[in-house]
């Protein structure tokens, strides 16, 4: 193959590949697996990491806001969302056992921990193929901007929590009690319970367990090799 053809061969991959991003760009969770479908997809084909120098600074910028945005939005579903419907489920059905209610609250809990652990565990397992690469290097940048979109709802509210247990605690000094209070002390124990400050805080370091959890993997593997360019082209006789 001529140089020309070369040259006008890798313009043409690299215009297409311009297109497919830019069609695909700002579809959320969509876009990062199919990116990572793709740059796995030419690590397999070639059986070794590719050179992640090949990476833009704005590639990786939109790697670790991709993440930022997604651990933020799943994470304040459950927190928020979750947790207001979960209340409000139980006050419906007029539930006043407290086992019952705590329950109510750990499965809200539990779901947190299947995003924070669950689902990075999966992204982990399905991706991670070597200790380095261009796979590697998208699956570091977006589990690390996930591991701290998934702590900034979980701060907020670590902060709501704190907020609210130092107004029950005046309330309850000055002896007050109404209908709303009491709404809350009942179906939002963990909000105005200081006993689950502790776990509050587990939860806190946990949000970072994605981003440990893909150093750990990388750790455990001792696969080493030499780097292949991004924009290698085989000659017509290999």
């Amino acid at each position: 193959m001529s140089e020309g053809r070369k040259q006008a061969l890798r313009r043409s991959v690299e215009e297409a590949i311009k297109k497919e991003e830019a069609q695909r760009r700002g579809s959320g969770i969509i876009t990062v697996l199919s990116d990572l479908d793709w740059y796995l997809s030419l690590e397999l084909d070639e059986e070794r990491p590719l050179d992640d120098k090949k990476i833009t600074t704005n590639q990786r910028m939109f790697q670790i806001i991709k993440g930022v945005e997604f651990g933020t939005l799943v994470h304040a579903s459950v927190l928020f969302g979750l947790s207001a419907s979960v209340g409000i489920v139980l006050w419906s059905m007029h539930a006043t056992n407290p086992l019952a209610i705590n329950l109510a609250w750990f499965y809200v809990l539990g779901m947190s921990l299947v995003l924070k652990i669950g689902l990075a565990y999966w992204i982990i397992d399905r991706y991670y193929i070597f200790p380095r690469g261009i796979t590697y290097t998208y699956l570091a940048n977006f589990l690390g901007g996930y591991s701290v979109g998934l702590f900034i709802p979980e701060f907020l509210m670590f902060l709501f929590t704190l907020f609210m247990i130092f107004v029950f605690y005046v309330i309850k000094s000055a002896h007050y009690s109404n209908v709303v209070t009491r709404f809350i002390e009942r179906y939002f124990p963990h909000f105005t319970d200081p006993k689950f400050i502790p776990i509050d805080l587990i939860s806190l370091i946990l949000c970072f367990a994605p981003y440990v959890m893909l150093r750990r993997r990388r750790k455990k593997s001792g696969y080493e090799t030499k780097f292949l360019p991004l924009d290698y082209i085989p000659k017509e006789d290999e």
